[in-house]
Parts: C-alpha cells; sequence; structure tokens
C-alpha cells in the first residue's frame, strides 16, 4: 500500500517511525504533541532525519483526548498511516476509533 503521511503521536522513543518511514517510503511526518509538550518541538529528531532525510517532518498540537481535532489532522492529510505505537493511551484509542471508522490504515508496532 502507498502513504503519503506518517500520523504518530511524540513520545520519549520515537525510533519505530524511523522503521515505519523507510518501510512505507513516506513523503511526511506528522508529529501529534499537546500544547504542554510544545517547548519539544524544537526537539526534532535528529537520528530520524539522518535516516530519512526526504522525509518532512511537522508537528500539530493536540491536546489529550480531542478527538475533533484528531480527526482533523487525519482527514487533512492525503494517504495517512496512523501509528498507534506509543503516545498517550487515550490518545491512541481515539487514534484507532477514528482510523477505523474512516477507514484509514493504522498500524501498531510492540518492540517488547
Amino acid at each position: 500500500m502507498d502513504f503519503d503521511t506518517l500520523i504518530s503521536q511524540k513520545g520519549c522513543h520515537n525510533e519505530i517511525n524511523i522503521l515505519l518511514a523507510e518501510k512505507f517510503k513516506v513523503k511526511s511526518l506528522i508529529y501529534i504533541i499537546s500544547s504542554k509538550d510544545k517547548n519539544k518541538i524544537e526537539d526534532i529528531d535528529e537520528l530520524f532525519i539522518e535516516k530519512v532525510p526526504n522525509c518532512l517532518v511537522s508537528y500539530e498540537i493536540v491536546e489529550l483526548g480531542d478527538i475533533e481535532r484528531l480527526k482533523s489532522v487525519i482527514t487533512g492529510n492525503k494517504n495517512p498511516l496512523v501509528n498507534l505505537s506509543g503516545g498517550e493511551t487515550i490518545n491512541s484509542l481515539l487514534l484507532l476509533k477514528i482510523s477505523s471508522e474512516l477507514n484509514i490504515q493504522s498500524i501498531y508496532v510492540d518492540l517488547a
């Protein structure tokens, strides 16, 4: 399947996004981040940019549990792949719900 955008929550461990971006050859990565963590926007993953230099990285500020904003991020992108791994559990569940309702591909990777 072809995906243009990988949508993922920004967390402590974002290495999985490198694997997904390389595997699915996405053109852009959108990190979902809360306003309380917006100071981390400056902390762009250097490793991600090094490993996937042709992938644009951007951020969307979404508050915890804001289903309408999450839906807006997903529907505002062409051919998205939604990464359910990591981040806040409530947002992961909402992303799964939205993806299922809109018939949009999602993925969960367990590295344990």
